[in-house]
């Protein structure tokens, strides 16, 4: 059997790492992942495998959804620049998913194993950037240091080893702990939950299918050492102030143009660098991001509100199509109580920036901007999704991997980048496998 894919299949992976949330800003690394990705799609066109299921249907119905949104998109005003490097890009990588030609029991352990080795380059990746300033860790949160820790593969890494069927040994209990560290460094309030609730799982998965007993002990009290941080991350939130009176119809960002025009070759800093805005739980004024920039006061909770409010609006005028990918929203909205932020981010960059293109809730920006059809796609591959994990044991890793993820897009705008979109359509491709796959090595219950 052909298994020349598993050698781009790895550089795509690998090379995802080292893009940052600025993919524009490392063109060594996102040319290998275009290069790896072409090369997957090649391969797959050669050879084309398909298994045809839920999944498939709604990733299929997914990339259809994205291609009618950019006559919608020209339809509304965006630019077909806008479209396709500022919203279609990133989001073309989820076809990843039909270029994985995973047929049996040994493609299906070597996917897991190279995910579970990316989170582990992903980790060390991460602690060079910060061992430079161990001594102000203690009392720092690290995502000032290294705004990697925003791309999920720590969720990833823990479902993966949590979930699978396999024991636990020496290596991937230590990746698992230093996850489990990097998580806590993290400070982020929604990986603090669902890390909570997957240990909390995993340790009972574990203990009904093996005697993992020491499993559950120790899940268990890594979970009550995680309560701290999230308390103190709860209260560390600045008070918000009052929400300005903000119109729920479109803004008219186009009638005035922006001071300064943004090069067309690269994105505003809005675009990329902005979800790795700390809106979970606020900073010093005095902290400086990876961008040098400082980190004013946030008030994520309400900005999320506004923004979210103002993109169901726009799905409620255009529910069936939406209204194109990167349909622009005023900044306002995004940088509410971050003024300072933004004032400082223009400053830096010598432009203006009047709207972004993402609100921090897949879901929603979806609703927005690809309208019913886009829904029915994603409403498709979680129902295809949930009922792959369900059925067989060993597809309950990369159900919970992708859970974690989808979760997570609720409350972040990491769907913007290409790493989060590859992570997916790998466990997706995971799920979607024929039926009669079944793990060689998967231990008997018991």
């Amino acid at each position: 059997m052909n298994q020349t894919w598993r050698i781009p299949f790895v550089a795509l992976l690998v090379a995802s790492i080292f893009c940052s949330d600025v993919p524009q800003n490392h063109w060594v690394a996102s040319t290998v992942i275009s290069l790896s990705w072409a090369m997957l799609a090649f391969l797959w066109i050669r050879r084309p495998v398909l298994n045809p299921n839920l999944i498939v249907y709604g990733f299929g119905l997914f990339m259809l959804a994205m291609a009618v949104s950019f006559p919608v998109a020209l339809h509304f005003g965006t630019p077909a620049f806008d479209w396709a490097f500022r919203g279609a890009a990133p989001l073309a990588f989820l076809s990843t998913f039909f270029f994985l030609p995973i047929k049996s029991d040994k493609d299906v352990t070597f996917v897991q194993d190279t995910t579970l080795a990316a989170c582990g380059i992903w980790a060390a990746w991460i602690i060079l950037q910060l061992a430079p300033r161990y001594a102000v860790l203690p009392f720092e949160r690290w995502t000032g240091h290294s705004s990697d820790l925003l791309i999920p593969f720590n969720l990833v890494g823990i479902a993966l080893v949590l979930f699978r069927r396999q024991p636990i040994n020496r290596a991937s209990g230590i990746l698992l702990f230093v996850l489990l560290v990097l998580t806590v460094g993290a400070a982020y309030r929604s990986h603090f939950a669902i890390v909570a609730f997957m240990l909390i799982g995993g340790s009972i998965y574990k203990a009904l299918i093996r005697d993992y007993r020491w499993i559950a002990i120790v899940s268990i009290v890594t979970t009550l050492a995680l309560v701290p941080f999230g308390v103190l991350a709860l209260l560390d939130l600045k008070q918000p102030g009052a929400a300005p009176k903000i119109s729920t119809t479109a803004p008219k960002i186009r009638d005035k143009a922006p001071e300064i025009q943004a090069p067309a070759n690269q994105p505003p800093p809005g675009d990329a660098q902005a979800p790795a805005i700390d809106q979970e739980a606020s900073a010093p004024i005095d902290q400086r991001a990876p961008n040098d920039i400082a980190i004013g006061v946030a008030v994520g909770d309400e900005g999320r509100l506004l923004e979210s409010r103002f993109a169901l609006q726009q799905f409620l005028e255009s529910p069936l199509l939406g209204k194109g990918l990167s349909y622009p929203i005023s900044s306002e909205f995004i940088f509410h109580g971050q003024e300072a932020y933004r004032a400082e981010l223009e400053r830096k960059h010598g432009k203006a920036y009047s709207h972004v293109y993402y609100v921090h809730n897949f879901i929603v920006y979806i609703a927005m901007t690809m309208g019913l059809l886009g829904l029915s796609a994603i409403a498709l591959i979680i129902v295809g999704c949930l009922k792959a994990a369900f059925a067989r044991r060993n597809n309950v890793a990369a159900g919970v991997a992708i859970t974690t993820l989808l979760v997570f897009s609720i409350v972040g705008a990491t769907f913007t980048l290409p790493q989060f979109n590859i992570l997916i359509a790998c466990l997706a491709a995971l799920l979607a496998r024929p039926v009669e796959t079944r793990l060689a090595d998967e231990p008997s219950t018991g």
